[in-house]
């Protein structure tokens, strides 16, 4: 899910919270479940193709970021990742390229992200990809 609270048209866009209903051991070639909850936007709505495209490309970020993990392709992120979240996730890959290890350990978790996604050409780029401290009711 994307919450945005009050903020500019170009803030909501730029900086959203995401939760992802999907794992990187998905063995299908199926996008996780991403919806966009912008109720509280201003000073004006986000327009249908906005929040059509928003949610559909931090989807295929994710794909894209488990295909490169697993495969040890940084090629692949340029399609939706750029800087602070493309140069970690090359990053993650060289280190894994370097010590060998591909996998340490999997767990199901469920965590919040704080991204920062921008207009690019023809979709939108996830810039920046940090987890949230988990918040306890």
């Amino acid at each position: 899910m994307i919450k945005a609270g009050r903020a500019s048209l170009c803030a909501i866009i730029a900086l959203c919270f995401f939760t992802s209903l999907w794992s990187q051991e998905s063995a299908d070639d199926s996008l996780p479940k991403v919806a966009l909850v912008a109720d509280n936007v201003g000073p004006r709505q986000i327009e249908e193709l906005t929040s059509k495209s928003v949610p559909r490309d931090y989807a295929y970020a994710w794909k894209t970021m488990a295909e490169a993990l697993e495969g040890n392709r940084p090629n692949l992120l340029g399609a939706y990742f750029a800087g602070f979240a493309k140069d970690n996730l090359v990053q993650r890959i060289a280190d894994q390229k370097r010590t060998g290890i591909h996998v340490i350990h999997r767990e199901q978790v469920n965590l919040q992200y704080l991204v920062l996604m921008t207009p690019g050409a023809d979709r939108w780029l996830v810039r920046d990809l940090e987890t949230t401290p988990e918040v306890h009711p």
